[in-house]
């Protein structure tokens, strides 16, 4: 028989195997214990910016919408009587917007039904500055006496300037739709150059008595417009002036064309 010391000796390999075998066990599974709490962070991150991104463009696509059927009902109230023609005309143009808006809202929904979770699909087709006329005009629809200015080759710039000009300006219509109220005098100023594009909204506060605008607390509003801003490595500002509510952005035109002569 081996003496206890030889014994000794001849399991201490077999002890060594075995605590680092436990231990690599250890460290495995807390190699993926960590690796679980990560990825359930970055899932946890994921869902919180896709809340954010949803938010965002309901915000966009629908609070725009309901504040122009809102000022239109009121105008279209006003002159039920007095003028009726004005009155159907203004009825008309709720219709056409409230078709706009649920066909908007009906694909949003069917696309977060479709939605395969692999990467965040668009909420809907995103617009560019092709439509910044139409937008312009249904705001005028809506009561608000809007100048636009526009200089340079808009239609050059990136889409995603171009998607940033145009949210920042439907936005900015919409507070002054909502705070100044019908009659409200505004100016619109888009000037893109080689270096930059700078996007102006005044609000002149043109209704007697509706005093200085306010910028909308709902949280979606102001702060969309500087997300949207500071993405680009742009400028934002928001904020009173002695005539009303300006709106200013400035974003650097990287990767856009420029055309002295392309101004409307």
């Amino acid at each position: 028989m081996l003496a206890l010391g030889e014994r000794g000796a001849a399991m201490l390999p077999v002890v060594a195997m075995s605590a680092a075998a436990l231990l690599a066990g250890r460290q495995l599974r807390s190699t993926r214990e960590a690796q679980q709490r990560r990825r359930a962070d970055v899932a946890r991150e994921a869902a919180a910016e896709e809340r954010s991104r949803i938010s965002r463009e309901m915000h966009d696509l629908i609070g725009h919408d309901l504040s122009v059927i809102a000022s239109l009902a009121a105008g279209g109230q006003n002159v039920l009587r007095s003028s009726p023609n004005e009155a159907e005309r203004a009825f008309a143009a709720i219709g056409q917007v409230s078709r706009a808006s649920v066909s908007q809202l009906r694909q949003v929904l069917r696309l977060l039904r479709s939605g395969d979770g692999d990467a965040p699909a668009p909420l809907s087709p995103q617009p560019d500055l092709s439509r910044l006329s139409a937008l312009i005009d249904t705001v005028r629809s809506a009561g608000l006496q809007i100048d636009d200015e526009r200089r340079g080759n808009l239609h050059g710039l990136p889409r995603a300037h171009q998607l940033a000009v145009y949210r920042i300006i439907q936005e900015a219509l919409t507070n002054s739709l909502r705070h100044g109220g019908e009659g409200t005098a505004v100016t619109v100023r888009v000037v893109v150059s080689a270096q930059e594009v700078v996007v102006s909204i005044a609000d002149r506060g043109a209704v007697p008595g509706a005093g200085q605008p306010t910028v909308s607390t709902d949280g979606h509003g102001l702060v969309g417009m500087r997300e949207r801003v500071d993405a680009l490595g742009g400028v934002f500002h928001a904020g009173a002036t002695a005539a009303g509510w300006l709106v200013r952005a400035v974003i650097p035109n990287e990767g856009g064309e420029f055309d002295e002569s392309a101004s409307r």
